[in-house]
């Protein structure tokens, strides 16, 4: 997925970023942008499966703190209003060992936990002050600092995995095993960030947002233990073209 992302990154940018060179006045205010972003996603990692994991194995919440990547396209529906198209995705992987039991060797029983999260929204951006301003019909004059905020929906396409060596409780012996949840929920999310323009087309973005969503666990895995925490937060920095 994120491979993915880049590549449509990247194409978006290089039919974009020609838009980027031309600076000073525009012939009207502005349509359309980009943002492509990159930072941290800290989920929340709360509920019996995050306990179960940091109890019995050598994981933290904060192991679940990993790279984000993501991409917003907004179209100006009112003069401070913006209807946005999101799509971002996280991925962590960790290492682990159980705690309280080795291998009849003495040696760690090992496995790897990975959690993934992909949510596609949209919503509204509200800008906090003027974008520009207009000193004839075909002269624009656009701001250089884009204060917003904003919130919307969507879903968000999770999964979790584990692989490796585990320890049935109740015979003690020790087995080797892949578990795995995956599934699409219903997601929120509430936004603050800004855009500083270096050009009139091309700027720097720095957002932090939230996300919302939680998930029964239906699969024979983890069925036993509920539901998923799927919140967090999400801090990027990126660039942002408009046109």
């Amino acid at each position: 997925m994120r491979k993915t992302l880049f590549a449509l990154a990247l194409v978006s940018l290089g039919a974009v970023a020609p838009l980027a060179a031309q600076d000073g006045y525009m012939f009207g205010a502005p349509r359309l942008s980009l943002t492509v972003r990159a930072g941290a996603a800290a989920p929340r990692a709360n509920g019996d499966i995050y306990d179960l994991f940091t109890n019995q194995l050598t994981l933290e919440r904060s192991d679940f703190v990993s790279p984000s990547f993501g991409a917003d396209l907004g179209f100006t529906i009112l003069p401070r209003v913006d209807l946005l198209l999101s799509v971002a995705t996280s991925h962590s992987s960790n290492d682990s060992e159980f705690r309280d039991f080795v291998e009849t060797n003495d040696e760690p029983i090992r496995q790897t936990t990975s959690l993934t999260r992909t949510p596609v929204t949209a919503g509204l951006k509200l800008h906090l002050l003027p974008r520009g301003r207009s000193l004839s019909r075909y002269a624009y004059i656009p701001g250089k600092f884009s204060p917003y905020v904003g919130g919307g929906a969507g879903v968000m396409f999770y999964e979790l995995e584990q692989e490796g060596d585990f320890v049935d409780f109740e015979t003690l012996d020790i087995f080797t095993d892949y578990f795995q949840e995956s599934g699409t929920v219903f997601t929120a999310n509430a936004f603050a960030g800004g855009d500083i323009w270096i050009t009139s087309r091309a700027g720097i973005n720095i957002e932090g947002r939230y996300n919302w969503g939680e998930a029964d666990l239906d699969s024979y895995d983890f069925s036993e233990l509920g539901r998923i925490d799927l919140q967090g937060w999400q801090l990027t920095a990126g660039i942002t073209l408009r046109h």
